[in-house]
């Protein structure tokens, strides 16, 4: 009697164990669903609330938002998302979900924003973009995490964790002829294959302000943090361009349009293989007030690489910089003036510390050229 007593009890225990065991595993299975699913929406401008799930939510909120409804986003949503009419997107942290997410899911560009759209994006974290091929289907990708024709503001966001793919530009934001402004905002750790690592601008306006930094992006040609082409015109003001690498030119920017760095900007440690390490110029650059320093290169330019185009430094500091000619500054075929700006402290591994002139105009207004290593210029009137 003891013995069969004793086998049922050990029964019960058993059975009761194998319950409390599913009841743990169910639970952390819906622990984990619903960790796989935090994307959860909400329309403030109409009090609806959109589910949690994997990014449909987002995609549901979006496309039955009215113009000029903001959404407040938790969580990860995982999708692209086309962005067609006036829209602002808002992040909300938890304490569950500290940082609200973009994420593209390696699929495409991360977010569009089409012609004519008003769109402001705040406290957002954009990522997992891979781009959006051309119109004749396949090669190559631009825009990795975003691509912008329309008038776009991020404020407070991070753009970090995308790729420009099959030889794209805009690693992180490629800005197609629309308008680009940057406040506080961080674009980091974007891979364009071609140009633009962290942003290209196309044709458009951008501004990057308010102690913006574009910082540690590459990119497999020109433009490790930013590239500017064509018509388009780019300010970075009071920000910071820095730590980004480029195989050929152009460590930190690529210009071929027009490019102001003002009121306080840095552009410092950039990278490049051979000439520009920190600025690869061919276009009109202005740079007010600004620094650039600890800049690296092994060909031409530490600082800037002047290609046949127009540079004007006002009040500016060039320090630190190296390279193989050119320590500090490298001119051929350009034009070159200094104002009231100090060159100072660089290195060129062969000569023109400070500033070497190949061909072309170099002025010096005011400014001071001293302590580069081996010498301070070549080919330089009154240096």
């Amino acid at each position: 009697m003891e013995t069969i007593r004793y086998s049922a009890l050990r029964l019960l225990a058993l059975l009761m164990t194998i319950v409390f065991v599913e009841i743990a595993l169910d639970a952390a299975q819906l622990r984990t669903a619903a960790s796989a699913r935090p994307c959860r929406v909400v329309n403030a401008t109409q009090g609806k609330h959109f589910p949690p799930d994997s990014g449909e939510a987002l995609a549901a909120a979006i496309q039955t938002a009215n113009p000029g409804d903001q959404l407040e986003i938790t969580g990860i949503c995982t999708g692209t998302y086309t962005l067609s009419q006036n829209i602002d997107l808002t992040g909300v942290s938890t304490k569950q979900f500290p940082i609200p997410t973009l994420d593209g899911g390696q699929t495409g560009s991360t977010l569009f924003v089409a012609l004519g759209v008003n769109a402001t994006l705040t406290d957002l974290t954009i990522t997992g973009g891979t781009g959006t091929s051309d119109e004749f289907g396949g090669h190559p990708s631009f825009g990795g995490g975003i691509l912008n024709v329309g008038n776009l503001t991020l404020i407070g966001c991070a753009v970090s964790g995308n790729r420009a793919i099959r030889n794209g530009d805009g690693g992180g934001i490629l800005n197609a002829g629309g308008s680009l402004i940057l406040r506080a905002t961080l674009v980091s750790g974007n891979v364009a294959d071609n140009e633009g690592g962290g942003i290209s601008n196309a044709g458009g306006i951008v501004t990057v302000a308010e102690s913006s930094t574009v910082s540690g992006n590459i990119a497999g040609d020109f433009g490790g943090g930013i590239k500017n082409t064509g018509a388009g015109v780019f300010t970075i003001d009071a920000s910071t361009v820095t730590g980004n690498r480029i195989t050929f030119g152009g460590g930190g920017i690529l210009n071929r349009g027009t490019l102001t760095v003002q009121n306080s900007s840095t552009v410092s440690d950039n990278s490049a293989r051979f000439d520009g390490g920190g600025i690869y110029n061919q276009g009109t650059l202005t740079v007010n007030s600004s620094t650039l320093s600890g800049n690296k290169g092994v060909g031409a330019g530490g600082a800037i690489n002047n290609r046949g185009g127009i540079v004007i430094l006002n009040s500016a500091r060039v320090s630190g910089n190296e390279n193989g000619i050119g320590g500090g500054m490298f001119n051929d075929n350009g034009t070159l003036t200094l104002n009231s700006s100090v060159v100072t402290g660089n290195t060129a591994l062969v000569n023109g510390g400070g500033i070497y002139n190949n061909a072309g105009a170099v002025n010096l207004n005011s400014s001071v050229v001293t302590a580069n290593i081996p010498d301070n210029c070549v080919g330089v009137p009154g240096c």
